[in-house]
C-alpha cells in the first residue's frame, strides 16, 4: 500500500504544473458506497480535487461515518461516491436518494465513479447519479462541467 499511495504522489505531482481551473471556492464531499471497502481509489479522486483547489470533505477513510449528516451539514456542489462491485448497487441507489434529500444544495450534483462504472458507465444513471468519470483527472472536469453558477450559496 505504501508503494501505491507513493505512485499516486507521483501521479499527481507529474499533472501540478498544468493550471488548475478556477475553483471559486467549489466543494465536494467523496464517500465510499456504504458496504464498500475499497477506497485507495477515492484517495487520488480526492487528491486529484484538493490540488485543483477544491474544498474536499472525504469519508473515504471513515467507512462507518454518518454520510447522511455530512451531507445535511455542510454546502456540497458535487457528492462523489466510489462503488466497485455490482452486489452493493442497490444500497448506492439507495444512498444518492438519501444524499439528495438531506443535502443543503437542492442542485447538489452527484458523481459516481468506480470499477462497476468503468465497465458499466450507463449503470451510473440507474443509481440516479448525474455522471461517472473513467479517472481522477476525468472527474474532476465533469465536476467542473456539471455546476450550475446559479446554485452557489450566498
Amino acid at each position: 500500500m505504501g508503494r501505491l499511495q507513493r505512485i499516486m504522489h507521483d501521479l499527481t505531482a507529474r499533472f501540478r504544473s498544468e493550471p488548475a481551473p478556477d475553483p471559486h471556492g467549489r466543494s465536494i464531499f467523496l464517500m465510499s458506497c456504504p458496504g464498500e471497502t475499497h477506497s485507495f481509489g477515492l484517495s487520488l479522486v480526492e487528491r486529484f480535487f484538493r490540488d485543483a483547489g477544491w474544498d474536499v470533505t472525504s469519508a473515504a477513510h471513515e467507512p462507518h461515518s454518518d454520510v447522511i449528516r455530512t451531507a445535511s451539514t455542510g454546502w456540497f456542489d458535487v457528492i462523489g461516491v466510489s462503488l466497485g462491485c455490482e452486489t452493493l448497487l442497490p444500497a448506492l441507489t439507495r444512498t444518492v436518494t438519501e444524499l439528495r434529500r438531506a443535502s443543503r444544495n437542492p442542485s447538489v450534483r452527484v458523481m459516481v465513479g468506480g470499477p462497476i462504472f468503468l465497465e458499466n458507465p450507463d449503470h451510473s444513471a440507474l443509481v440516479g447519479a448525474d455522471a461517472t468519470a473513467s479517472d481522477a483527472r476525468l472527474a474532476l472536469t465533469i465536476a467542473e462541467s456539471l455546476l450550475d453558477p446559479r446554485a452557489r450559496p450566498c
